[in-house]
């Protein structure tokens, strides 16, 4: 949904002003998800934490707050002219990712450990799976431009690359 309308976008202001009102709809989801959880549920059976439509409405009133507290953070970073080349490259690969961390977190591979770690070996798991993951990204990077001269061009020279030609 929300992606939809910021990919019909055609220029920087628009989708600033999309982000805010994301913003704004995501704090009063938060708020009403909030103000409606003391009052008595709408379905006979329900349960705050797996099955409540405030549950819901707050968690998406989070979701949508912090997408666009990311971009306005993303935007004052560049705007310093800082980068931050690790995490946009794990934008740029992220289906591929969630691609292989399903098999890897839900497959069989984690079989073994799968609900027995304590605190610490969790953590630490997760460290060194985000690692992992992160240079699966690097991995495909090099392997698919390394396969293709012109689109390294055109990474390099910061143009878009559209089969097989550098758009300018």
């Amino acid at each position: 949904g929300c992606g939809v309308l910021l990919a019909q976008l055609a220029d920087g202001r628009s989708e600033r002003r999309l982000h805010a009102a994301f913003a704004a709809v995501g704090l009063v989801l938060v708020g009403v998800g909030f103000y409606t959880s003391y009052l008595p549920s709408l379905y006979r059976q329900s349960s705050f934490w797996s099955s409540s439509p405030t549950w819901f409405a707050i968690r998406a009133g989070i979701i949508m707050t912090a997408v666009s507290g990311i971009y306005a953070a993303e935007r004052l970073v560049g705007a310093l002219g800082w980068a931050c080349r690790p995490l946009e490259r794990l934008g740029r690969h992220s289906l591929f990712i969630y691609w292989i961390h399903i098999d890897l977190v839900y497959g069989y591979v984690s079989w073994g450990w799968r609900a027995r770690l304590p605190l610490g070996g969790t953590v630490a798991a997760s460290v060194v799976f985000s690692v992992l993951m992160y240079g699966a990204a690097v991995a495909k990077e090099r392997f698919f431009e390394g396969a293709d001269p012109g689109r390294r061009r055109a990474a390099a020279q910061g143009a878009p690359h559209v089969d097989g030609a550098m758009v300018t």
